[in-house]
């Protein structure tokens, strides 16, 4: 099954939706306080490219701890740009939690806490969280 995940960030007049395969992931973890999943979306501009592929490994890897139960869903290196109004170097991290209350976990978490120094090096991130569409949408 493949869901779009839209990020805008208006500051650059970025907009786009990238299309993730969730469909192995929906089985990720469940809970009865988890009911909707949430994706943790990190948009900005890298700084050093080798900075920003060692915070994408130590992000994927920090999500999946402790209780978090996170997973990145993409690469940082696009395939191409579809369609774009202006010249970009954009780019996007996709990670998944099972639900809101874990993202808040997360981003107040010390694992994020320890990734913040790498984050500034990598690039000049924006993030926000995006609720799951429903089934009906």
């Amino acid at each position: 099954m493949w869901k779009p995940v839209c990020a805008m960030l208006s500051a650059v007049a970025l907009s786009g939706c990238v299309y993730v395969n969730v469909a192995d992931s929906d089985a990720l973890y469940h809970s009865d306080e988890c009911d909707l999943p949430a994706y943790l979306v990190y948009t900005g501009v890298p700084r050093d490219p080798a900075a920003l592929t060692e915070y994408q490994q130590a992000l994927a890897h920090s999500v999946r701890e402790q209780d978090y139960h996170g997973r990145l869903l993409n690469d940082t290196n696009s395939w191409g740009i579809i369609a774009d109004n202006e010249a970009s170097d954009q780019t996007v991290l996709i990670t998944r939690f099972p639900c809101l209350q874990k993202v808040q976990s997360f981003l107040h978490g010390k694992e994020n806490r320890k990734l913040e120094n790498l984050r500034e090096r990598a690039g000049n991130f924006t993030f926000a969280v995006y609720p799951a569409a429903s089934a009906g949408r």
